[in-house]
């Protein structure tokens, strides 16, 4: 054998050794392109999918949100809308209680009037239109 045959056998051998190292690497990073472009659709499915997908979940959540939103502001206008139409009916109420409590206490001064004063005249009958008169005149 000569020198020559030897080295290009080394040679040769060398370079299937590399070949075999550079094929291993290649073989290895196609599998993990491949668990990668996996994974990737996986998330990406899990971001983007029309029914499920987060993109369209945060848009309801959105939408949902907007909704409530406007519902609470329509709901708090009819709160104080409500509240101001019961003070007022709270206020007239008052003004009406008041005027009914200064009228009770005139109605039971005359009544105590009218009770207290001894009706005038000499048959019954002249007593009880005496009577039927201030009582009358209270009630005007």
């Amino acid at each position: 054998m000569s020198l020559l045959g030897i080295r290009e056998k080394l040679a040769v051998g060398g370079a299937a050794i590399a070949l075999l190292i550079a094929s291993f690497f290649l073989l290895q990073a196609q599998m993990e392109n491949r668990s990668l472009t996996k994974l990737n659709n996986q998330l990406d499915a899990r971001i983007n999918n029309p029914a499920t997908g987060y993109v369209v979940q945060l848009a309801q959540a959105n939408t949902n949100v907007a909704t409530l939103k406007t519902a609470v502001e329509r709901q708090n206008v009819t709160i104080r809308t409500n509240a101001a139409t019961a003070d007022r009916q709270m206020a007239a109420l008052n003004v009406a209680l008041a005027s009914a409590e200064r009228r009770n206490v005139g109605l039971r001064a005359d009544a105590a009037r009218i009770l207290n004063t001894p009706p005038k005249g000499n048959t019954l009958e002249q007593r009880v239109l005496d009577i039927d008169k201030r009582v009358l005149e209270t009630l005007e």
